[in-house]
């Protein structure tokens, strides 16, 4: 389902006219073109709603139906990587919960996403949250089809604790086994780092 048909499914649910659920956030013909999947709505303008309507993201983004699309894949991406760092800790760590009780059977998707987080985390020198994001990852089931996965993990985790042998046998375990482009991805210590 598509943010502006959510939106205006719940709108619909709560009872409300499209003044009075953008009241405040944006004008009533900019929500309008939002419902009709016309324009894009903001990812805060979308918290500052479901928030003043007791809207849940769990809720909205219907986390706990096992049948996550691309499309909500593709809006949870874009809300980590652009909401304030404990907003997007907070949705990252429902994610979790939600994937680690069985109620998301993609957590192939869930691990991919994850390392996005994680990538994000190591840029923002998160060290905290991106330790965390690696003990999820890790705590996965050894299934062949999150190896990629729980390798980044592994590399990212290196990156943290500046293990540059742990690194670089990394990169050379992708290139050789034919994921030189994941490799060529994946970001370096800097100068100051390396020196330590």
């Amino acid at each position: 389902m598509r943010i502006g048909e959510r939106l205006k499914t719940v709108r619909l649910f709560l009872g409300l006219t499209q003044t009075e659920m953008s009241e405040g956030v944006m004008t009533e013909s900019y929500y309008s073109k939002v419902e009709r999947d016309i324009s894009k709505v903001k990812i805060d303008a979308l918290l500052t709603m479901l928030n003043r309507n007791g809207i849940s993201l769990e809720d909205f983004f219907e986390i706990n139906n096992p049948e996550i699309d691309k499309t909500t894949l593709d809006v949870l991406e874009t809300s980590l990587l652009t909401l304030p760092q404990k907003d997007s800790w907070d949705l990252m760590e429902l994610l979790f919960k939600e994937a680690e009780e069985n109620k998301i059977d993609k957590k192939a998707e869930v691990a991919d996403l994850a390392i996005r987080y994680l990538h994000h985390c190591y840029v923002n020198s998160w060290v905290a949250e991106g330790k965390k994001v690696i003990k999820f990852i890790e705590r996965l089931p050894p299934y062949p089809i999150l190896a990629i996965e729980k390798l980044c993990a592994q590399y990212y985790h290196a990156l943290f604790e500046k293990n540059t042998k742990k690194i670089s046998t990394i990169k050379e375990l992708l290139t050789f086994n034919g994921y030189e482009k994941i490799s060529k991805e994946l970001p370096e210590l800097n100068n100051e780092d390396r020196q330590r």
